[in-house]
């Protein structure tokens, strides 16, 4: 049996693998075993570990059915059988040629610790810049005494590929996780055991901001960011809630996602629970916005929650204080002068009143100073007043009066211009239950953000997803856990696999070169540079297969397709003699009058335009589901 088993689940890039496996080659310690779990749709990685020998301590697996991140993590560690578990991303490597068995060693030195780690190296693809992750003392402490609260505020330990655990720590990664997946590992590794190993020396090189990377996708992604960390305080819920630091946790987030009320939680798809926490914690929020919004000073002098201080007298000192600093930042220095003298005097800001008839001031710098005051004070009342207006204008266009957790009849849309609940609301009317819904997504992308299906699954409805990219085929996996994802695209002529481009914006990824030449010289002017980040081989699967295979050869009530370019290749490919889906919108890549003509021939009637898509349906529809 190995000492130490070294798990790497890959996926693709065979440059970066090549790279991590070299380094564990110039390794001064060889009693390990290499796992490799492969996730790629094609061979090259399979090939890569055939050139490489490694005198028979390397052994590799190719997933029957692709895993994603990070169940294919649990597949390598599953295969290992080595005492230590070593994880190893394949885009990381070694940096040193003691990093294994330095890594070994914090193990081997202390048999009460099951987890260790070291400070690491980043790389980031993006800039070519790197940087250093280390722990201080004082965090390692903190760490150590209450590793959940620490964690949940920020991951002080860095990537997976930076530890070194026993292989008897029963804790697997949670696969409904990506983007938080190694915060919950590690706090629910050092809940059963909080003894822990650090390593100050960088013994391993981190690869980040690749675009290839899953976390590409969840940096500053509200729609991953927030659920994932409601899930995680679910399950720490008692051990944190009472701990201010998670407070303010949750305060900073939601400052970036600009969430006010429960209702916005679930509008990222974020489950609020428990409701009473979140109930009051958006509360206090609310009231502390003018003041948490003022700046660094407003923040040293006014930390965001006083123990102790509650109801109108707290609103009235920070407002107050607010309103003494905007006075005292546009006095003439002459006055500021008695000022300072008057509180030296008297000890606060606040209390008296400066010897104003020594004051010696110009009256045009007085009437200037007042005139700016004015205009301070103007555009704070904008500033403070625009997160109230814009709830307004929520409340009447998308949410309901009386915000709560049950949405009740309304429905909220996800679609580009409400096509979803165009379909929705024809679908209703023709008397399918919401939950007895079936739908085809050509072309899925993101699973929240522009879907035309997202509607459909919040009201218990179900289908399959198509997404040729595998990054956004793994988050649809991740956020739409009721729908069959399938990672392929839909054959558009007689070719099973095809060459896709991928952007830098996976909504504009496409199969043709001059479609995506055309989009990366318009986006100039729309604000955004587009760039071609990658191409992929990808399989291509007739729809009649899709549908005979994933809906059982039961017709879809609801087919989007948007394909970039090939939509209506697609649609003429559909066997409508056997399959007739009773609502179709369609990206208007071509004219809507040559989508018309065609479907008019097989039954079907146009019921709605958008700038983007048409909807068309069944002259006659179905009796029954």
């Amino acid at each position: 049996m190995p000492r130490v088993s070294i798990c790497i689940p890959a996926f693709s890039q065979v440059e970066c693998l090549r790279r991590t496996l070299q380094s564990i080659l110039q390794q001064d310690f060889h009693d390990y075993e290499i796992i490799v779990t492969d996730d790629s749709p094609d061979d090259s990685v399979a090939t890569l570990v055939q050139s490489m020998d490694f005198a028979g301590r390397m052994r590799f697996f190719k997933n029957i059915a692709t895993l994603g991140s990070p169940e294919n993590w649990n597949e390598a560690v599953r295969r290992a059988t080595g005492d230590y578990i070593k994880i190893l991303h394949h885009d990381d490597h070694l940096s040193r040629s003691d990093s294994l068995s330095r890594y070994v060693q914090a193990l081997d030195e202390r048999a009460d610790i099951d987890f260790a780690f070291s400070a690491s190296r980043g790389e980031s693809a993006a800039t070519n810049t790197y940087y250093h992750h280390r722990v201080s003392p004082e965090m390692l402490t903190a760490l150590q005494r209450d590793p959940a609260v620490t964690l949940f505020c920020g991951n002080i330990i860095g990537s997976p590929s930076a530890t070194i655990y026993r292989r008897t720590v029963p804790v697997a990664f949670d696969n409904k996780m990506k983007w938080l997946v190694d915060v919950d590992f590690y706090i629910r590794v050092l809940q059963q055991n909080p003894l822990l190993t650090y390593i100050p020396e960088p013994l391993v090189n981190i690869s980040t901001n690749a675009a290839h990377q899953v976390t590409a996708i969840c940096r500053n992604n509200g729609y991953v960011d927030l659920p994932e960390h409601a899930r995680l305080f679910v399950k720490i819920f008692d051990h944190v809630s009472a701990d201010p630091e998670v407070e303010y946790r949750w305060i900073k987030l939601f400052d970036q996602y600009d969430v006010d009320y429960l209702v916005d939680l679930v509008r990222y798809e974020a489950e609020p629970l428990p409701s009473d926490y979140f109930a009051v914690l958006l509360k206090w929020r609310r009231r502390e916005k003018f003041v948490l919004r003022m700046g660094p000073k407003s923040q040293v002098a006014l930390p965001p929650f006083k123990r102790g201080e509650r109801g109108p007298l707290r609103f009235i000192r920070r407002m107050s204080f607010f309103a003494g600093y905007a006075i005292y930042v546009h006095l003439p220095e002459s006055a500021k002068m008695l000022w300072r003298r008057a509180k030296r005097r008297r000890g606060s800001a606040f209390c008296g009143r400066p010897d104003w008839q020594n004051a010696s001031y110009n009256v045009a710098e007085t009437m200037s100073a007042a005139s700016k005051l004015l205009q301070t004070m103007w555009q704070l009342v904008r500033d403070r007043t625009r997160p109230a207006r814009r709830l307004v204008a929520y409340r009447i266009y998308r949410w309901p009066l009386e915000p709560n957790l049950e949405l009740d009849d309304t429905v909220v849309s996800y679609s580009a211009a409400g096509e979803d609940c165009v379909a929705f609301a024809w679908l209703r009317d023709a008397g399918v239950k919401p939950n007895e819904i079936r739908y085809l997504d050509v072309g899925a992308s993101d699973p929240v953000v522009l879907s035309n299906t997202m509607t459909m699954y919040r009201n218990g409805a179900r289908g399959v997803l198509v997404e040729p990219d595998f990054i956004m085929a793994e988050n649809l996996r991740s956020r739409r856990p009721g729908d069959v994802v399938v990672n392929a695209a839909v054959a558009f002529d007689e070719r099973r696999v095809a060459t896709l481009i991928r952007l830098n914006r996976s909504a504009f990824n496409t199969f043709s070169e001059a479609q995506a030449e055309r989009v990366v010289a318009e986006s100039a002017g729309w604000g955004v540079q587009l760039s071609i980040v990658g191409r992929t081989k990808v399989e291509l699967i007739p729809i009649n297969e899709i549908i005979e295979q994933h809906l059982n050869g039961v017709s879809p009530h609801f087919l989007s397709i948007d394909a970039e370019s090939v939509d209506f290749e697609i649609l003429q490919s559909l066997d409508f003699t056997r399959f007739r889906p009773w609502i179709i919108c369609i990206e208007k890549s071509h004219s809507l009058a040559e989508f018309a003509g065609f479907l008019v021939t097989k039954g079907y009637r146009r019921i709605c335009e958008t700038p983007h898509n048409g909807m068309f349906m069944l002259d006659h529809l179905p009796v029954s589901t």
